[in-house]
């Protein structure tokens, strides 16, 4: 499970997730309930560690069953794969908008805006643009995220 799919579900059910730091290292992420009730830490530097005094018994809010098994989840899921794929939008001219656009079912080539409509894809992830680049070399640069025509989504 990937953390902003955790914190997104943990919000839309009206709990907070705060990010608790030492140093400039994410240490935790602290839920608490709306009263400020802190309910659970999930460790985001070691895997499996999970504290909380969320009660799951007979005839317990059904709700508490559903957030129980999203931490257990999200902390049982390998420290690698709880970030999310970067994706960027590849700028092809200084002025304007000048984004690259693939048409995803004809696999062409377009210079638009950066607005991902229809059958437009304008957010690549590396693997992907890699992947474009290779069959487009003459027209695409190398992937380069330090480069300033590589705008990294979330921003």
């Amino acid at each position: 499970m990937k953390t902003t799919e955790l914190v997104s579900e943990l919000k839309e059910l009206g709990y907070f997730v705060e990010r608790k730091e030492r140093g400039h290292n994410s240490e935790y992420l602290a839920i608490s309930t709306t009263d400020s009730h802190l309910i659970a830490m999930v460790s985001e530097k070691y895997y499996g560690v999970l504290n909380t005094d969320i009660y799951t018994g007979y005839n317990e809010n059904q709700e508490h069953n559903v957030v129980f098994r999203m931490l257990i989840k999200y902390a049982m899921t390998p420290l690698d794969e709880r970030g999310d794929t970067k994706k960027y939008l590849v700028k092809m001219l200084p002025v304007g908008d000048s984004y690259l656009n693939l048409e995803v079912p004809s696999a062409e080539l377009s210079i638009a805006d950066s607005d991902e409509m229809g059958d437009y894809q304008t957010e690549f992830t590396e693997e992907e643009y890699n992947e474009l680049q290779s069959r487009y070399s003459q027209w695409l640069p190398v992937f380069d995220k330090d480069d300033q025509r590589f705008e990294e989504v979330g921003q």
